[in-house]
């Protein structure tokens, strides 16, 4: 049974990058994996002392954010404000389902790591990283057909730049693999950057990894996927005053390898300045933009709403009366969170996401490894601004992990 259950964590997290594929039926191939874990978990949760409870008052703060957004927001929205929204247009289920199945994933998935020992923390970084680089091999093998003409890509992709105001630029061969788009891309591939250096033992697989990762990510061109790997290791640094020097050396390796393929690769990009561009005025962005006049539509609403949201999916509620009506969502977790779970709710993540900060400083892990777990955090904290969706496997492995991280050593069984 013992060994069931380790093949249906493998596969569970190493599809988990299928949620975001350019193809809509392979998610449900994650789907099917965690299926299977929680057939395979029925039995555990009558045994005792299984249930990580720590954990589980953690991910209860995200419990309580969502279920009074449905019971108060939602209920609030549809019976004081009626004409702004048609019952039968809302789609609560399918984000409710997933909120539910992966939390509950990410509680098991912890709850075996100190369960008899059926799972090493390590095995759970190493499975997500497999699936990571699982995705990051396509992107290369987008890039052998966009740099080489060797074979053919099939799947079409946003790889071209697009959004709000980015008509006067024209990058070719900006890297997706099969993922959506490269700000869909960029998250798994700094998690696997991060992540290989705790999943892998031997210094030369360590390194070569976080190479294979570092080009994946210098490739996509994305300015939110440059901007968050940087502040993901700057902000680790800043808050671990001395890290490891062998992580010093990963990240100034990173450092010395981007330049060096940016002049490599000058000729395949039309115009560099995109990158900065974006950067450096990232207030004059439509997204930018977009947020601020959805966040005003919002606290233009009663109290009950403010307080409570308008429900989750429900960010269009707001954003119809704005410029940018057609959006579904900001892209930034923590403005879907305040529209759609309220001030309460936004509360309520604030104070998750401070836990997981507050575990991983008071923490009594070696140096490397902390590090790392900090850098992982700020990872989950800077993508979630630029490209997130609060009920994604991605976000509860990644809240999972640095849980994990921060209380067991990853070579030791918990």
């Amino acid at each position: 049974m013992k060994n069931l259950v380790l093949i249906a964590v493998f596969f569970y997290l190493m599809t988990s990058f299928l949620s975001v594929s350019i193809e809509p039926m392979f998610m449900y191939v994650n789907y099917f994996f965690a299926g299977i874990l929680i057939l395979l978990t029925l039995p555990y949760l009558f045994k005792s002392k299984f249930l990580n409870y720590p954990f589980f008052k953690l991910i209860s703060l995200y419990y309580f954010a969502a279920s009074f957004s449905i019971f108060f927001g939602f209920v609030a929205l549809y019976a004081l404000n009626f004409e702004k929204i048609a019952f039968f247009d809302v789609n609560l289920y399918g984000r409710i389902f997933n909120i539910i199945l992966f939390s509950a994933l990410s509680l098991i998935i912890v709850s075996f790591c100190g369960y008899k020992n059926y799972l090493t923390v390590r095995y759970v970084a190493l499975f997500y990283c497999v699936g990571c680089a699982f995705l990051i091999l396509t992107g290369y093998w987008q890039a052998l057909s966009l740099y080489w003409g060797i074979g053919s890509f099939p799947f079409e992709t946003r790889s071209w730049v697009h959004g709000f105001n980015k008509s006067d630029y024209d990058i070719e061969g900006r890297l997706t693999g099969i993922a959506s788009e490269p700000s869909y891309f960029v998250p798994f591939v700094l998690d696997f950057i991060i992540l290989s250096l705790i999943a892998f033992k031997r210094r030369f697989l360590k390194l070569s990894a976080f190479a294979f990762g570092a080009i994946a990510m210098l490739l996509s061109f994305s300015p939110s996927g440059y901007a968050s790997t940087f502040f993901a290791f700057i902000l680790a640094m800043l808050f671990f005053i001395k890290p490891n020097s062998s992580t010093i050396k990963y990240f100034s390796s990173f450092l010395i390898i981007a330049p060096f393929l940016f002049f490599m690769l000058i000729a395949k990009i039309k115009n560099l300045g995109y990158v900065f561009e974006r950067l450096s005025n990232i207030s004059e962005d439509g997204r930018f933009k977009s947020i601020y006049d959805t966040l005003i539509a919002f606290f233009d609403s009663n109290i009950v709403n403010i307080l409570f949201g308008y429900g989750v999916t429900n960010f269009r509620v707001a954003s119809q009366y704005t410029d940018y009506s057609f959006l579904m969502t900001s892209n930034n977790l923590f403005a879907d969170v305040l529209v759609e779970m309220g001030v309460v709710g936004f509360f309520l993540m604030l104070i998750l996401f401070f836990i997981l900060f507050y575990n991983t400083y008071k923490s009594s892990i070696n140096n490397y490894q902390k590090f790392l777990t900090y850098a992982l955090f700020f990872d989950l904290l800077t993508t979630s601004m630029i490209r997130a969706d609060y009920s994604t496997s991605r976000f509860f492995i990644m809240i999972s992990l640095i849980f994990l991280l921060s209380k067991y050593d990853v070579y030791k069984r918990s």
